[in-house]
Parts: C-alpha cells; structure tokens; sequence
C-alpha cells in the first residue's frame, strides 16, 4: 500500500529507516541531511595537487599525479612511477602536520622530474612560495657580540 499525499510510511525492520516522498518513492531519512563534518585536510591536499601540478606543467616539467594514504604501510610518502612517464606520489595525512605534507607533496614534484641541485633548489623554493607557506630557512649563525673597549681608569 502506498501512503497518500502527506503521510509517512517508515519501513522496518532493516535495511534501514526510509521515509515516502510525496511521490511514493522511498527517500532517505532527514538525519542524513544534517551539515556533514568536512574533511578539511582532505581540501586542502586536492587544492595543494592542483596548484602543484599547475606550477609544474607550467614550468614544463612532468605533474606527478597525488593520492592518500600511501599503499605501502608505515611509510609517509612514496613515488610510483610508470612506463609512460607519469609518476604517482602517495602522501600520509593523518596524523601529520600540513606543512610536512606540503612538503612531501613538493618532493615529489622534483623526484619524479628527476631534477638536481641547483635547478631542484629553485624549483623547491618557488614551489613553496606558489602554495603559500614560506620554506624553512636554514639556521643562520649567530654573530658574536662585539666586545665594547674598556677605559682604563686612572686610581
């Protein structure tokens, strides 16, 4: 029996608690429509591999193509690359933080093109730079404090 205009028709027991539409079609329940949680890492890495692969065809190198988790267990990143060019760089999120997330994603980058120092260095720093984020400096040394003349004094 299909419920008439307005009424509601729940069907139990499991495969679940639907409701009838208006049309006499089953629909999901209203609690599935609450605000869902948003994995906000998970934007951000889709926002980072786009704007890296951008970067990196722009530059007319190969766009290594980004997953999570890494299919190897207990590593951070790995390069999977294949026989027709491309490169796949898998990246742990969780647990981790953003910035050495970028980082692995950046590596990648260079790794897959195979690139070495200084070309490597510079693709590195413009890559941070594109995302955002600053690289880290290496520590400067600090300079000694000069040590001011003393008067001799007469007694």
């Amino acid at each position: 029996q299909v419920p008439t205009k307005g009424q509601v028709r729940r069907v139990l027991p499991h495969p679940g608690h639907y409701r009838w539409g208006l049309t006499g079609n089953r629909v999901t329940p209203l609690w599935h429509h609450r605000v869902m949680a948003i994995n906000q890492s998970a934007l951000d890495f889709a926002h980072a591999a786009r704007l890296l692969g951008r970067e990196a065809r722009r530059r007319g190198l190969v766009a290594p193509s980004y997953r999570c988790p890494p299919r190897i267990v207990g590593v951070q990143r790995s390069l999977r690359r294949f026989p027709q060019g491309g490169a796949t760089v898998a990246v742990q999120l969780k647990d981790r933080p953003w910035l050495a997330v970028l980082g692995d994603m950046i590596e990648g980058v260079v790794v897959a093109n195979s690139l070495l120092p200084p070309h490597a260095d510079r693709l590195r720093n413009d890559l941070w730079h594109a995302v955002g984020a600053q690289p880290a400096q290496p520590a400067q040394p600090s300079q000694p404090a000069q040590a001011s003349p003393t008067r001799a004094t007469a007694a």
